[in-house]
């Protein structure tokens, strides 16, 4: 919903980053976002699809959903599609997959000593 509020005004409020404002931004959203889609994936147990490919299908999702997030800034006066916005989407969502891939392979590579 606030990734939606947010790109349906003309102007959106200017945050400072060190690092290129807009994009860092995108990364960061949608590293939540897609944070948000695994848990809702991951922890439902009436259909084993999703559970079974919870990372995959919140990559989907919140990639798909940047992209039409981007073709729905068409739609707002003074605001456009841009692909590199887009691509700062996947970025954030495809850094939340290779962070957990690599926190559950640290994970079951550590050995527990009694």
């Amino acid at each position: 919903m606030v990734i939606f509020f947010l790109s349906s005004l003309e102007t959106i409020p200017s945050f400072k980053f060190p690092l290129s404002p807009d994009k860092l931004g995108h990364v960061g959203v949608f590293f939540i976002l897609t944070f948000l889609c695994w848990r809702a994936f991951y922890h439902q147990e009436k259909i084993l699809v999703f559970k079974n490919r919870a990372i995959l299908m919140a990559f989907l999702v919140a990639s798909a959903y940047g992209f039409f997030d981007e073709l729905h800034q068409r739609f707002v006066p003074g605001r456009f599609y841009d692909v590199y916005d887009f691509l700062a989407d996947a970025t954030g969502a495809l850094l939340f997959v290779v962070l957990l891939w690599y926190y559950r392979k640290r994970k079951g590579s550590q050995r527990t000593f009694s």
